[in-house]
């Protein structure tokens, strides 16, 4: 009798922490999507930032501080360092926000300015999909069982992307 009341609670055991597993693989596969999702609109914002000075005529010597912010940003992004990919996205909009002031109307109708802006939006709602995936997954780390699945899986250790510009912290 005594076996099998430990055999039920021993497969009780079992699936609760099958079932957090399960649940765990699953958060962090949504904290990957979103950071995948932000990465590609980085990406294309990035490829297209160049080209829109270019075709704004903007001098070399005005937009040097935008290209380094924007190596730096890339260097962040490619080794996946989260704190200082948000003080470069930060940095990055600045100086855009300060070149779009400069362009005036005309400029500020540009498909390549409209373009940018409209990828800045959506990164905008990537970096807050990627913090509320992040937010439930350290939650589900923090049980118990999650814990103990956590450490048995060795999942990667994840930073929040702080609000990076005041949209950010607007919404």
């Amino acid at each position: 009798m005594l076996a099998l009341l430990l055999t039920l609670v021993g497969a009780i055991g079992l699936v609760w922490l099958g079932r957090t597993a399960a649940r765990l693989a699953h958060c962090h596969r949504q904290v990957t999507r979103a950071w995948e999702q932000f990465d590609v609109l980085v990406c294309q914002r990035n490829a297209l930032l160049p080209q829109a000075l270019t075709e704004l005529a903007v001098p070399p010597a005005r937009r040097a501080g935008l290209d380094t912010v924007l190596a730096a940003q890339e260097s962040a992004r490619r080794h996946g360092d989260p704190p200082q990919l948000a003080t470069a996205e930060r940095d990055l909009r600045k100086n855009w926000d300060l070149l779009v002031e400069e362009f005036g109307e005309s400029n500020r109708d540009h498909s390549g300015v409209r373009r940018i802006e409209a990828l800045d939006a959506a990164i905008t709602d990537a970096i807050r999909r990627y913090n509320a995936a992040l937010g439930a997954y350290r939650s589900l780390c923090r049980t118990p069982p999650g814990v103990m699945v956590a450490r048995l899986t060795a999942r990667g250790s994840y930073a929040p992307l702080e609000p990076s510009h005041q949209r950010e912290r607007a919404h």
